[in-house]
Order: structure tokens, then sequence, then C-alpha cells
């Protein structure tokens, strides 16, 4: 009878030590997932760590079967925490934002109300796919300004040659020519 107390007892004892552990695995991995560190990591690195928590999970709920070897527990437990720690998502999308600040300083066309607008937009994401989404909206307004710019100085031109032979109406090669101009500048459209 005493020998069942004493086998009772450590069932008790490791029923307890498993019940702290799912408590506390269940807050740290709600913590993780919601963080910045695992939020903007890459999807590797993501599921090694996924991986790591189910065979705690599966260990507390003894599935497959029970583990009763306090070192493989033991053993679980330091991967949860060795993947926890390779979560490198927040370096990640630093490094995001540095190289969308270097893209956003090489696009030529942006004034500087549109460039501050999108280096506040990068400044203020919070996951890496916001990120590129800003980047991919300054490129495209990038070109759209250059297109604006063109047009513009396309239209100045023409109608620069155009009063040029305005006032020259009976110069016939001076008519051709801003023809042949517009033509010109046309094609390069």
């Amino acid at each position: 009878n005493q020998r069942l107390y004493g086998k009772s007892w450590i069932n008790l004892i490791i029923k307890e030590f498993r019940k702290d552990i799912k408590e506390y695995l269940g807050k740290d991995n709600i913590e993780v997932l919601q963080s910045s560190k695992y939020i903007n990591e890459d999807s590797e690195q993501q599921n090694v760590y996924n991986q790591a928590v189910t065979k705690a999970k599966n260990i507390i709920n003894d599935q497959p079967t029970p583990v009763m070897a306090n070192d493989e527990i033991q053993s679980v437990l330091n991967e949860v925490k060795q993947t926890k720690d390779n979560l490198h998502g927040d370096q990640k999308l630093a490094n995001d934002k540095t190289d969308a600040q270097a893209t956003l300083n090489a696009l030529n066309y942006l004034n500087q109300a549109q460039r501050g607008n999108l280096e506040t937009k990068v400044q203020n994401s919070n996951s890496r796919p916001e990120v590129q989404k800003v980047v991919n909206l300054a490129n495209q307004l990038n070109d759209s300004m250059k297109k604006l710019e063109n047009a513009l100085d396309l239209k100045t031109f023409v109608k620069g040659r155009n009063d040029k032979c305005g006032r020259k109406t009976g110069n016939n090669d001076c008519i051709k020519d801003c023809q042949l101009s517009k033509r010109g500048l046309n094609n390069k459209k």
C-alpha cells in the first residue's frame, strides 16, 4: 500500500509539473505568436518554432505516448526556447525599413510632400508586407510623376516650337521642322 501511495504521489507531482508547463507554454506561445519577432520572421523559421511547440504540447497531452523521462521533457523545452530565440522578425522588419528608405531616396521624381508621406508610412509599418506595399506604391508614384513631368516638358516644347513656327508662317522649312519634331517626340513617348 505504501508503494502504491508513492507511485500516486509521483504521478501527482508529474501531473502538476505538466500543468505548470502547459500554462507557461500557453501564455508564452501566445505572446510569441503576437510579437514582431514571430510575425515578421520568414515562414521557415516560424514553422520550426511551431513544430517545437507542438512537440511540447504533445508531451503535455501524452501524445502519442506518455513521456516520463525528465531529460526528454527538458530537451523539448530547450528546443522550444532555442527556436523562440532564433526568431528575428523584428530585426528583419528594421532591415526592410532601412532598405525601403534607401529605395525612397533613389526615387528622383517624387516631390518632398510625397517622399515625407511615404517615409512616415514606412516608419509606421508593423510588418514586412506593409513595408513592401509602401515601396511598391512609391515606385508606382515615382513612375507616374516621371510620366507627368515628361508630358509637361513635351507640351512646353511643342508649344514653343509651334509659337516659333507660327511667327514664320511663310517659312516652309520651319513648318516641316515643327512637324518632324512633333512626330519624333510622339514616337518617344
